[in-house]
C-alpha cells in the first residue's frame, strides 16, 4: 500500500510539472519564432527601402538608425513578369548563390502568393523569401537567414534539454521527498484498516454469544418471530464484519496476486451453476452464454470472487420473475465477463457511485428482501484493480449490466 500511494503521488505531481513545463517551453519557443519573423520583417523593410527597382510608393519607410544594418544583410533579388518569367536578377549582395540557382529557386518557390514570408532551405542553409507584387509582375527578395534560423534551432534544443534536465531533477526531488509526504496518509490508512480488523475481531465474540443465547432460547421456549429476527440480524452483521475484514486485508496485501493460466470458461460456468438454484428458488431465471476454452492469465481465486460477487448482486437485485444473464467472450486480446439482470427501477440512478463503499441505490437499508451493505461491488472493483482489470456498469432497456475486461 505504501509503494502504491507513493507511486501515485509521484505520478500526479510529475504529470502536473510536465504539463506546466510543456506550456512554458512552448510559450518561449513561440516567442522566439515571433521575434525571428519580426527580425525578418525589419530586414526586408531595409532592403526594400533602398531598392531602386521598386517605385517609391512601394518602398517602406525605415528609421534611419536601421539603415546601418543594410551592409550586414546578404540577399539577392529577382524581377518577374506577369507570366512568372525571370526578367532580371541582382546577385551583388550575396555570394552563396549564382544566377542559375536564383532562377531555379524562383521557379520553384517564388511564383506563389505574397501573403506570407517563407523559409526556403538550400544546400548551405536557409533563405527567407518575400514576394512583392508589382504592376508588371513580381519582385522577389531572397534574404540569407541561415544564422538566424540556426540560432532558433539551437534555442529549441537548449530549451528541450533544459526541460528534460529539470524534469529529472524534479523526479529525483519527488522521489526523495515523497516518502515523508505520504507517510501521514499511509499511517492514517494503516490505522483505519487496523481499527476495522480489530473491531471486527472484537465484534465476533458478542455476536457468537448472542447467537448461542438465541439458540438456547429456541431450544427452551421454541422458535418464534423474535428469535428468528435476532438470528437473521446476527447473520447479517457477521457477514458485514467478515466482508470488512476481508476488504481491509485485501487492500493491505497488494502482493498476494498469484498469476496462473486457467480456464475462465470453467470458473464462470461453475459460479453460474452455484447461483442457478438460488435464482430459481426466487422465481428468477439464469441464462448463460459462455464461450468454450477461454483461458486467462491471472489470479484464479480473485477472478472467481469477482464472478461470485457480480452473480450474487444480480440475483439479489433482479426484478421478481426477471432474467439474469451471464456471458463470457474473447474480444481481440481481452476477455469480457458480462453479468446483467432485469432492473426496472434503474432509470435515473447514479451508476458512477455503484462502486462506492456502503452505497446502495435502494436507500431502504433495512429492506429484508434485499439485504446487504453495499460493499460487494466495492470489493469487486478493488479486486479488479489488483488484477489490472477494468470493471464497468451501464443501464439500458430496463437491464443493468456489469462488465469485467481482463
Amino acid at each position: 500500500m505504501y509503494k502504491k500511494i507513493r507511486k501515485k503521488f509521484i505520478k500526479v505531481l510529475m504529470a502536473a510539472f510536465l504539463i506546466i513545463m510543456f506550456f512554458l517551453m512552448l510559450g518561449l519557443d513561440l516567442s522566439y519564432i515571433f521575434r525571428l519573423y519580426q527580425t525578418f520583417d525589419t530586414r526586408f523593410n531595409i532592403i526594400l527601402s533602398v531598392e531602386q527597382t521598386l517605385s517609391e510608393d512601394r518602398r517602406p519607410s525605415v528609421e534611419s538608425y536601421n539603415l546601418d544594418l543594410k551592409n550586414e544583410i546578404r540577399y539577392f533579388t529577382v524581377t518577374l513578369d506577369e507570366n512568372g518569367n525571370v526578367v532580371r536578377t541582382d546577385m551583388s549582395h550575396v555570394s552563396t548563390a549564382d544566377e542559375e540557382e536564383a532562377e531555379y529557386l524562383t521557379q520553384k518557390w517564388g511564383t506563389g502568393s505574397d501573403k506570407f514570408d517563407r523559409i526556403v532551405p538550400y544546400d548551405e542553409g536557409f533563405y527567407c523569401l518575400r514576394i512583392v507584387k508589382t504592376d508588371t509582375g513580381a519582385f522577389d527578395v531572397w534574404m540569407e537567414v541561415t544564422s538566424l534560423v540556426e540560432n532558433v534551432h539551437y534555442m529549441f534544443i537548449i530549451t528541450f534539454g533544459a526541460m528534460i534536465l529539470i524534469d529529472i531533477l524534479i523526479f529525483v526531488f519527488l522521489w526523495m521527498y515523497s516518502k515523508k509526504a505520504v507517510a501521514p496518509i499511509v499511517e492514517s490508512m494503516s490505522k483505519q484498516k487496523q481499527f476495522i480488523t480489530n473491531a471486527g475481531h472484537e465484534l465476533k465474540t458478542p455476536l457468537a454469544v448472542i447467537s448461542a443465547n438465541t439458540e438456547v432460547l429456541e431450544m427452551t421456549y421454541g422458535e418464534n418471530e423474535w428469535t428468528q429476527s435476532t438470528m437473521h440480524q446476527v447473520k447479517r452483521l457477521s457477514a458485514l464484519v467478515a466482508n470488512l475484514i476481508q476488504m481491509a486485508r485485501m487492500e493491505e496485501d497488494t502482493d498476494v496476486v498469484t498469476l496462473q493460466d486457467f480456464s475462465a470458461s470453467e470458473v464462470v460456468e461453475d459460479a453460474a451453476s452455484s447461483f442457478r438454484t438460488v435464482a430459481e428458488n426466487q422465481g428468477k431465471s439464469l441464462e448463460t452464454a459462455i464461450a468454450k476454452d477461454v483461458t486467462v492469465h491471472t489470479d484464479k481465486a480473485m477472478y472467481t470472487e469477482i464472478a461470485n460477487i457480480l452473480l450474487d448482486n444480480a440475483v439479489k437485485y433482479c426484478d421478481d420473475g426477471g432474467c439474469i444473464r451471464v456471458e463470457l467472450v474473447r474480444e481481440k486480446k481481452r476477455t469480457c465477463l458480462t453479468v446483467s439482470n432485469d432492473y426496472k427501477d434503474g432509470e435515473g440512478v447514479d451508476y458512477s457511485r455503484f462502486f462506492e463503499r456502503f452505497y446502495r441505490a435502494d436507500t431502504a437499508h433495512n429492506n429484508n428482501k434485499k439485504s446487504g451493505y453495499g460493499i460487494g461491488l466495492s470489493m469487486a472493483q478493488s479486486i479488479a484493480g489488483m488484477l489490472k482489470a477494468e470493471i464497468r456498469v451501464n443501464y439500458k432497456d430496463s437491464r443493468i449490466c456489469f462488465q469485467v475486461y481482463l
